[in-house]
């Protein structure tokens, strides 16, 4: 995110620009050769492009010319940026903006910039934190806070192009896109906090989804961010929205389930469905995302993703590489079962195996990335032996790939590994990410939490060893193997 490309014809011009840029954050890169300029266009997927006044003009005189095609080719703003505008206006078909060699040259650049560059929405609300599951409940509401707070420690969310956005409820109408009205009526009903026999048909009440007080108010503000996210990037001014409260990915139709009682997934997807968009959906949650599954079983306009722990050893029990949906949506519902102990370089396997091809086979206009923290080495509900250096490398990809996306928290129950996970992705995702001391390190056999977790954002690295590394490989590989020969075939573009 956050990507800026210079066509670069005077040195003073690039090395001011880049000082002035990356002083904000800004990733910027520069060439002055075709070649190199399409190549980085190709790769990394600049947000913009700015054509220094006076590049080759006597050597190349048709370069500004090419890049201005080439940029509107690809999708990519062209801004030429000079002293002497008259001319330059009347031979190209793009923005003409004066370069300022005075005191607010900096000003103009970075209003240059801010005016074309990818805008990255974080969906937050203090209110997550008021709600409580009660005591020796594993799920805390509190979590995005602890996120977000992390993320001001970095200065991760003071970059020009980002914006925190505050969530309203869902409607009772928004809700109903997925959920039946008696389960609505019910679970507004347990709103006070007190349980009732009735209830329990509708999944309220029990160990996992207790009734407590507020529980309708929290389920709709999330559900509420969720959607907001999707408004933000159906409205285009934003290509990236963030909502770790969100991702209650197991909450079925007519039922609470898995500490998950409305699924905002469900319904935000609903509602661009509805708007005529094709939604990848991606799941790392270490819990198969059956709710999502259930919710587009039969629909080809959306993709379901999942890579988590397999069904054999885990809740919900499902998500096997069998499930991949039925009528109009065979081959639209992909589930990659790891097994217990997969570690950081198999999940990776994994995920390079299956996201990126069914993604291109897909073309999604919008992709939804869950990305729990719950598979983590140090969470106590699952039995995957995952450090966030896998999360990133996901992320980082999804991110390259989608050309608008929607990232959601979901699971995760150690407070300090999740919300130094999610703080991650965040600074991967918008490339800013601080510098870590333990970058490069690797570790070993697994002696406790703090072995694990270094001093800045990412984790040590720790890897499955020996024979058992050798059978986790063996059977990621005759999973994806399958999916490749079986689902891949029946999945087609829009």
């Amino acid at each position: 995110m956050a990507r800026v490309l210079i066509v670069d014809g005077s040195s003073g011009f690039v090395g001011t620009a880049k000082r002035i840029l990356r002083n904000q954050g800004y990733q910027v890169l520069s060439a002055s050769e075709k070649s190199g300029i399409r190549r980085l266009m190709r790769t990394a997927r600049p947000d913009l492009v700015l054509v220094d006044g006076v590049v080759k003009r006597e050597e190349e005189p048709d370069l500004r010319d090419w890049v201005a095609r080439t940029s509107s080719q690809m999708g990519i703003p062209v801004v030429m940026v000079e002293a002497a505008t008259d001319q330059v206006g009347e031979e190209l078909d793009v923005d003409v903006t004066p370069w300022v060699s005075t005191a607010a040259e900096a000003d103009v650049l970075l209003e240059i910039v801010a005016r074309h560059v990818t805008k990255t929405a974080f969906v937050h609300s203090s209110r997550f934190a008021e709600y409580d599951y009660g005591q020796d409940h594993p799920m805390e509401p509190g979590r995005p806070q602890l996120a977000v707070e992390l993320c001001h420690k970095y200065g991760l969310l003071d970059k020009p192009w980002m914006t925190m956005v505050e969530p309203r409820p869902a409607t009772p109408d928004e809700l109903a896109l997925f959920h039946d009205r008696d389960y609505l009526a019910a679970l507004e009903e347990a709103n006070h906090g007190s349980f009732e026999d009735r209830l329990i048909e509708f999944g309220l009440g029990t160990a996992d989804c207790p009734v407590f007080p507020g529980v309708y108010d929290y389920s709709a503000l999330v559900a509420g961010g969720t959607l907001l996210a999707a408004e933000l990037v159906d409205k285009g001014a934003y290509d990236l929205a963030f909502n770790l409260a969100g991702g209650f990915h197991h909450a079925q139709k007519r039922n609470a389930e898995g500490f998950c009682y409305l699924n905002d997934i469900a319904i935000a997807i609903k509602w661009l469905v509805e708007k005529g968009y094709r939604i990848a959906y991606v799941d790392l949650d270490a819990h198969h995302g059956d709710g999502v599954q259930a919710a587009f079983y039969e629909d080809s306009r959306v993709l379901t993703v999942s890579l988590h722990e397999s069904g054999k050893t885990l809740f919900p029990w499902t998500g096997f590489e069998t499930e991949i949906g039925e009528g109009e949506g065979r081959g639209y519902n992909i589930n990659v079962p790891l097994p217990p102990q997969t570690d950081d370089e198999i999940f990776l396997l994994a995920f390079d195996g299956i996201v990126p091809p069914s993604l291109a086979a897909f073309e999604p206009d919008i992709v939804f990335a869950l990305i729990g923290a719950d598979g983590l080495l140090v969470d106590r509900l699952s039995h995957l032996s995952l450090t966030n250096n896998s999360y990133a490398e996901a992320v980082k990809v999804i991110e390259a790939i989608a050309p608008r996306c929607i990232v959601l928290g979901g699971g995760g129950y150690h407070l300090n590994s999740v919300s130094r996970a999610w703080c991650l992705a965040w600074a991967v995702m918008n490339g800013v990410e601080p510098a870590d001391e333990y970058a490069g390190t690797i570790g070993g056999m697994m002696v406790g939490t703090e072995y694990v977790e270094g001093g800045g954002l990412r984790d040590r690295h720790a890897y499955t060893t020996g024979p058992l590394k050798a059978e986790l490989r063996k059977e990621v590989e005759r999973v994806t193997e399958y999916i490749a020969e079986t689902v891949f075939p029946l999945i087609r573009s829009g």
